[in-house]
């Protein structure tokens, strides 16, 4: 089947970890794989050669489109503005898209309330399109979610000015397929689009990669040491992760276990503020910030189990979250969860305490209630594998895809 699946990233890494240069694209060395339509897609290419795949990546930081090779895929990185009201937007991509919506493609665009999400169905009218939810949420459900009324009208005014409630009416009814993540976007969408055009279907994580090991082992490797406590955080640096709230619990954590460490791993815009608000509280001697300097740049897969499998509890104090990867890798090295209402996994498998965002005393009673072994460790890993296994999840497109392409060009 001559046929080129593309996934099609709609916002510039560079945005959360401003050092990412275009050589880190080519390189292929980036924060988290490069993000989530890069790793659907080194995963769709090992599943199957049934068709030809390509990762399309806008970025603020290029100034020509640039197009390379890696591993039987082809990647094409394409200059993004960042427009006020309207977010990143990229002629470039969307000129490529209109050229090769006359071949045999699929598009599979990555975030939904955004402005490439609205106009490729537009631009491409012969061309299969799915969209993968990624969490964000339309301005009309931020109005709807907010309790404060000047806010609430706020968001409603955003809706207009950045024209999401025409785009939701025209472009998305031609959207074939939707995978979702929550109820709470379907039941949105639900008013634009018929309800089979929607499935459950998220990222998904490697359990070859991501599995248990002894705790000792792990603490071992990493220099550690095994009279510790660890509470860890993995993910990007941004004020939408709540760390802030995490670093100001650390202080009560430590009146119940004086002998706790807080492990912060990632990379992102907010890390020199924290740094300092550590210095602040006086907790420089009970915080390891990974990488240790600016040069190690992240931590690979490689290294990253070693630290889940190493830690006493996994925290995850977002303010905002669609889906977040690092849940799923804890869970999967069996990693004991504290995360916010923010996140959807923990509510899916039933794994985690789960708190209100914004509360420093919540995440504080959550860790010192897994401390002290008040939390039962134990996780379904073949629950995990049925839902989140990158392997089913490749599958599940994959069906979606050969439906899709014997639709349009048989």
């Amino acid at each position: 089947m001559n046929c080129t699946v593309v996934q099609v990233g709609t916002n510039s890494l560079s945005t959360m970890f401003p050092d990412v240069t275009i050589e880190n694209y080519v390189d292929g060395d980036l924060p988290y794989g490069g993000g989530w339509n890069v790793a659907l897609t080194n995963h769709l290419k090992q599943a199957s050669d049934e068709f030809t795949y390509e990762c399309w990546i806008m970025e603020k930081k290029a100034e020509t489109p640039l197009a390379w090779e890696r591993n039987g895929i082809t990647f094409r990185l394409f200059p993004a503005t960042r427009l006020r009201y309207i977010g990143e937007w990229s002629r470039a991509l969307l000129r490529q898209a209109t050229q090769e919506s006359q071949k045999e493609i699929l598009l599979t665009v990555h975030g939904l309330f955004n402005y490439t999400a609205f106009a490729l169905p537009l631009v491409t009218s012969r061309t299969p399109i799915i969209i993968q939810h990624h969490g964000d949420l339309a301005a009309a459900q931020y109005a709807r979610r907010a309790a404060d009324r000047s806010k609430k009208i706020g968001y409603y005014m955003l809706d207009i000015a950045r024209g999401e409630w025409f785009f939701e009416r025209v472009s998305l009814p031609k959207v074939d397929h939707f995978f979702t993540l929550t109820s709470e976007v379907e039941e949105y969408l639900s008013q634009f689009v018929r309800a089979e055009t929607m499935q459950r279907l998220s990222m998904g994580v490697d359990l070859n990669t991501f599995f248990k090991i002894d705790r000792a082992e792990a603490i071992k490797a990493l220099g550690l040491d095994l009279n510790k406590r660890y509470v860890l955080y993995v993910g990007a640096m941004l004020p939408v992760k709540g760390i802030d709230y995490l670093i100001r619990a650390l202080p009560l954590i430590l009146k119940h276990f004086p002998n706790t460490i807080l492990v912060l791993v990632g990379a992102g815009r907010l890390k020199t503020k924290l740094s300092e608000l550590i210095k602040h509280l006086g907790i420089e001697d009970k915080v390891l910030l990974v990488p240790h300097n600016d040069a190690d740049r992240y931590v690979g897969h490689d290294v990253l189990p070693l630290y889940y499998n190493a830690a006493d509890v996994f925290v995850l104090p977002s303010l905002l979250e669609g889906l977040s990867v690092v849940l799923l890798e804890a869970l999967a090295c069996g990693t004991p969860i504290v995360t916010t209402t923010a996140t959807h996994v923990i509510e899916q498998l039933g794994d985690g305490i789960i708190i209100p965002p914004k509360s420093t005393g919540a995440i504080a009673d959550g860790v010192i209630s897994v401390l002290g072994d008040k939390y039962p460790r134990m996780v379904d890993r073949e629950k995990l594998r049925r839902s989140y296994d990158w392997k089913h999840i490749a599958e599940k497109h994959l069906e979606v895809y050969a439906n899709l392409f014997a639709k349009y060009y048989e």
